[in-house]
């Protein structure tokens, strides 16, 4: 999927600004995808012109949810709420992000069962990696939907 076929993030994710970190989505692959955001000087994190580098695994769950929520549309699924259940690692090789940086934030899919996944993730920042991570993300509602059809 290009940009031009991609849905707008509102469709996508739960979140609304403030809380929207990531921008937009760039590409979609079938494991992955590729999402940009910009440090806002208005962002809720924001102080003094900086926010602290552990953004970067929200930014990496945000793309998550991305990417989920486009391969239920690619099923003819409802985008569902989902939670991120754990992060196995998160390496940050700078302490801030200053407003007005701009980051990719690149995810691929490593394992999926039933409602539960795992992705890893990094944050790049002018070509330089900043920030690697492995999350697992887990979607609202599956229990239901199991013993509805069971």
């Amino acid at each position: 999927m290009t940009e031009r076929t991609l849905p707008p993030l509102s469709e996508l994710l739960p979140h609304g600004p403030p809380m929207r970190l990531i921008d937009r989505v760039i590409a979609r692959t079938p494991d992955g995808i590729v999402c940009d955001a910009t440090v806002s000087a208005s962002g809720v994190f924001t102080e003094s012109g900086e926010v602290p580098a552990a953004i970067c695994l929200e930014y990496i769950a945000q793309a998550c949810a991305a990417f989920v929520g486009l391969d239920a549309r690619a099923r003819a699924e409802p985008v569902r709420p989902g939670y991120l259940l754990a992060c196995r690692s998160l390496d940050l090789s700078v302490d801030t992000l200053r407003v007005g940086d701009r980051v990719e934030v690149r995810v691929t899919r490593t394992s999926s069962a039933a409602a539960a996944s795992s992705f890893s993730g990094e944050v790049v920042r002018r070509g330089t990696t900043i920030a690697r991570g492995q999350v697992s993300v887990v979607l609202d509602g599956e229990a239901e939907a199991d013993e509805s059809s069971a």
